[in-house]
């Protein structure tokens, strides 16, 4: 390893808090000119302000790089060793298995080489993210950081972020609601598996009051047809994101986005009993993106495809 690390083939990146740290919606790589640019990225989508995901497949590489996000590395198809060190850290060998992360704490180099075909999912969280999803609880979030992790073993967030990718391979099917959900969730698991400091938040019982669960409700009807995002609905509840999905959950039994899918192919489905319009028209006007989408999560609740109904409808008696 030490030829290697003498003559690497990347010189040592950092980049500076300054360029990203702050947008709201990622337009670039944070690793742009350090690794090729990935297979799919998530940059300038809409609805990804939380999170930043990119797929990327490499060959034999070497290199280093600082940036202003904690970034978590998901292996779908690792390389038979990986090498890696974390700044002012001894280099660390294994072999990984798919499914298993590396978490590289924000602000610190991070130096990584392999010798053979590489192929994972990176998703970057900002500090300012991890802060605000606990910022409910009365925490002192400026002293909560991630763990380095090489490797991690983590059901859990390694779910999450086949979740996005998931979502990542369907541009055609942007739903801000639920990568969302999903970037909520994987920054509080984040902290609560790998930050340096214990995280104990408070427990909730019940569930929103009578009043913001109607209004949340009435909400989501009123707007089926539109991308709604988690935060236009926080702000209605007047609370934090992941206070309002916590307690979302304890008064409907599900997430905001579970149950605006389920209203969707509710009304999809009295339309199509109703009226005679494309199945296109249909997912247009409930809110699905495409037909496609509308077909999917259709057969996964009623049982049989939207196309299927329709021509039950016009059998004779």
């Amino acid at each position: 390893m030490a030829r290697r690390e003498q003559h690497g083939s990347r010189p040592d990146v950092r980049v500076r808090s300054g360029q990203l740290a702050h947008h709201r919606t990622f337009t670039e790589s944070p690793l742009a000119g350090v690794f090729v640019p990935p297979v799919m990225t998530s940059a300038a989508r809409p609805g990804w302000n939380r999170v930043l995901v990119e797929l990327h497949q490499i060959d034999a590489w070497e290199g280093a790089a600082s940036i202003p996000f904690h970034m978590v590395s998901l292996m779908l198809q690792p390389p038979g060793q990986l090498h890696c060190r974390l700044e002012g850290g001894r280099t660390l060998s294994n072999r990984l298995a798919a499914g298993d992360l590396v978490v590289v704490p924000a602000g610190q180099m991070h130096w990584a080489a392999w010798d053979d075909h590489n192929s994972f999912l990176l998703a970057y969280v900002s500090p300012d993210t991890l802060a605000r999803a606990v910022s409910d609880d009365g925490l002192e979030t400026d002293r909560f950081d991630l763990a380095y992790r090489f490797p991690a073993h983590d059901a859990e967030i390694a779910s999450l972020l086949f979740a996005l990718r998931t979502q990542l391979a369907n541009p055609g099917c942007e739903d801000a609601l639920y990568v969302d959900t999903i970037g909520v969730q994987l920054a509080v698991d984040l902290l609560r598996s790998h930050g340096t400091a214990p995280l104990r938040m408070r427990e909730y019982r019940g569930g929103l009051s009578r009043a913001k669960l109607r209004l949340v409700l009435d909400y989501l009807n009123a707007y089926l047809d539109r991308n709604i995002s988690l935060p236009e609905l926080a702000n209605l509840a007047e609370m934090s994101q992941f206070h309002f999905l916590r307690l979302f959950r304890a008064s409907a039994g599900k997430t905001p986005h579970r149950y605006l899918i389920g209203r969707r192919v509710e009304v999809a489905r009295s339309i199509l009993l109703h009226e005679d319009v494309p199945l296109a028209e249909v997912a247009y006007r409930v809110g699905f993106a495409d037909q496609s989408h509308l077909t999917r999560h259709f057969r996964r609740i009623v049982g049989v495809p939207p196309g299927s109904l329709r021509r039950q409808r016009r059998l004779p008696f």
